[in-house]
């Protein structure tokens, strides 16, 4: 019985001490229209679309190497310089030739011409003519046979200039100067950095919402730049036996400077659904009986404040709010700031 007394006289001192009877500073804003899109977020890697190794087509000694590891360049850029000796005697061997065979071709007309007109005249037979057009037809065979060779000569002795196939950065460089190399070795590997790719894993769960051509927000440790938007470009057929992730890949164009290997953060739009209600996520406060907003109403007569405990229904979260499926109407004016210490009918104190 004295605990019972104690405590009816201590409740007593709280309420008319004016403890719970306390005014409640909040702030306030209206329920809005707005965008809400279903992200998803993961971390992958930046990929160079093009990354080409550079090697030698033909067979020569290295006489000069004229860029090192880091150096940007073009499809102009030579990157080295192979001994073209044999190359340049082989150019002159075959132009010799194309000269004589010229010459030959040119008497060989003259002589058909010749030919022509005497047997017009019957001072030849036909076989003697017929065998004047066969020797040209068989001279001009040789000369187009020389031409090719000429050709050929002189793209070798263009190969003997080591040229980077795309604008980019030198990443690796595998010869020195006097190092002997034959087609197919290696010389260099040049990067391009102007188009890139991202490669993002997803769970499997997420294969079958996700498409080409869904837009995804790129952005990097290495940059503070605002986040690239770009556009899903194809999907691995396959899930990764490893990871059990789904990998999905995005092309941009490389406006801040990021490097391929670089690490990259990814968020993924699955859905958008415009003209959905948005509170700010501190009006929502969790109840024993769920989730609720509270709102102010305001008597436009009196400017009396008085405020109702809304249950709500919530669905996406954005960084513009959280969208409200039920429990609002678009206008209304709610309780932000302030929210949690809120119940129905509490007094309050609006801050402007």
């Amino acid at each position: 019985m004295l605990i019972r007394i104690l405590l009816s006289f201590c409740l007593t001192g709280f309420f008319t001490s004016g403890v719970f009877a306390k005014t409640i500073s909040i702030t306030m804003q209206p329920v809005v229209d707005g965008l809400v899109e279903e992200r998803i977020e993961t971390v992958g890697q930046v990929e160079s679309l093009q990354s080409p190794v550079v090697a030698a087509e033909i067979t020569a000694k290295v006489l000069q190497v004229l860029v090192k590891i880091g150096d940007e360049v073009t499809p102009e850029t030579v990157l080295a310089k192979l001994d073209g000796a044999t190359y340049e005697l082989q150019v002159a061997e075959a132009q010799a030739e194309v000269r004589r065979l010229d010459a030959m071709v040119a008497l060989q007309n003259r002589q058909v011409k010749r030919y022509k007109a005497l047997l017009n005249k019957k001072g030849i037979d036909k076989a003697t003519y017929d065998k004047a057009v066969s020797e040209k037809e068989s001279v001009v065979s040789q000369q187009d046979y020389a031409l090719s060779k000429l050709s050929l000569a002189k793209l070798r002795l263009k190969q003997t200039e080591i040229l980077s196939p795309i604008a980019g950065v030198v990443d690796e460089r595998m010869i020195s100067v006097g190092s002997y190399v034959v087609p197919g070795k290696p010389l260099f590997k040049v990067v391009g950095v102007q188009a890139l790719r991202a490669r993002l894993p997803f769970s499997e769960r997420l294969s079958s919402q996700i498409k080409k051509g869904q837009t995804v927000y790129l952005t990097s440790a290495a940059s503070s730049g605002a986040p690239i938007k770009a556009e899903i470009d194809y999907l691995r057929p396959q899930i990764e036996s490893a990871s059990r992730a789904i990998e999905v890949f995005a092309t941009f164009e490389n406006q801040q400077a990021w490097l391929p290997g670089a690490s990259v953060k990814a968020a993924l739009i699955l859905n958008e659904q415009p003209n959905s209600l948005l509170v700010p996520l501190q009006s929502v406060v969790d109840r024993p009986a769920g989730q609720v907003v509270y709102v102010v109403h305001v008597d436009e007569k009196t400017s009396e404040t008085s405020i109702e405990e809304r249950p709500i229904t919530l669905g996406l979260a954005s960084d513009k709010g959280v969208q409200i499926l039920a429990g609002l109407k678009a206008g209304e004016m709610i309780a932000v700031d302030g929210a949690r210490f809120l119940s129905a009918g509490a007094e309050v104190e609006i801050q402007r």
